[in-house]
């Protein structure tokens, strides 16, 4: 109440929500040293499923940032949109909610209408995903590949590299060209060529280094790519590079 009427007296409007605890802010500090201090007895190992964290609406690159990511989510806001466009951007076209009642349903229809959610609470809705599953093993046919999965896992990446000049030709420059590489191939309805693959990959590795991406977040991100697209490029700059072959 004291916080509120602090709040009050300098204009702004304030909700009294019904929680158990000040999530997401600085007054659960004392919380969330506590909770790093627990998972710090824990041995975290690499994720089988590729997991957005609500911190910074990106995908973990390594296991070495779960610790980090769960502290600061006790204490930051959670980043729900730019999380839901990342996701989209990454060729996510169905979601489903487990949790109770619709609420992050409704969010994400709010956010990504032409994205269908489901809500695992709504009888409806799980019967309606069980044949929008089978609809899918019918017709199991790739969403993505190496190109899309390029380019959404380029926007997603964070910049450290303010330079406009560099930005431009590093970033901007390469991620069109891949972009127009993918355009041309869905205009003929197939899928790309190996060496459109190796192009991409190495158009990707461009703008990382243009990002200033670390060297263990790229190599991540890439065998992420390789492994999602079952793609074995061997000998290419790119998986030298890496070391994945």
């Amino acid at each position: 109440d004291e916080v509120a009427d602090y709040f009050k007296k300098l204009g702004a409007k304030t909700v009294k929500l019904k929680v158990s605890a000040p999530f997401h802010c600085a007054l659960m500090q004392t919380a969330a040293d506590k909770f790093n201090r627990e998972l710090k007895k824990y041995t975290f190992t690499p994720m089988n499923i590729p997991v957005v964290s609500n911190v910074s609406a990106t995908l973990y690159c390594s296991e070495n940032q779960i610790i980090e990511n769960l502290t600061n989510q006790i204490v930051k806001p959670v980043q729900w949109q730019k999380s839901m466009e990342n996701l989209s951007l990454q060729g996510i076209n169905t979601i489903v909610d487990i949790g109770p009642k619709k609420i992050l349903k409704n969010f994400s229809n709010s956010i990504l209408p032409s994205v269908k959610a489901y809500g695992f609470d709504d009888i409806n809705d799980c019967e309606a995903l069980v044949e929008w599953s089978k609809k899918v093993k019918r017709n199991s046919t790739p969403t993505y590949n190496v190109l899309t999965r390029c380019m959404a896992v380029a926007v997603c990446t964070k910049n450290n590299n303010w330079n406009n000049d560099e930005y431009r030709e590093g970033v901007i420059t390469p991620y069109q060209e891949i972009k127009l590489m993918q355009d041309e191939i869905e205009k003929e309805g197939k899928l790309p060529t190996d060496e459109q693959c190796k192009r991409g990959l190495q158009l990707l590795q461009t703008i990382f280094d243009t990002k200033k991406t670390s060297y263990e977040e790229q190599s991540s991100r890439i065998a992420q790519i390789l492994e999602e697209t079952n793609k074995e490029l061997l000998g290419t700059e790119v998986m030298k590079k890496y070391n994945l072959n």
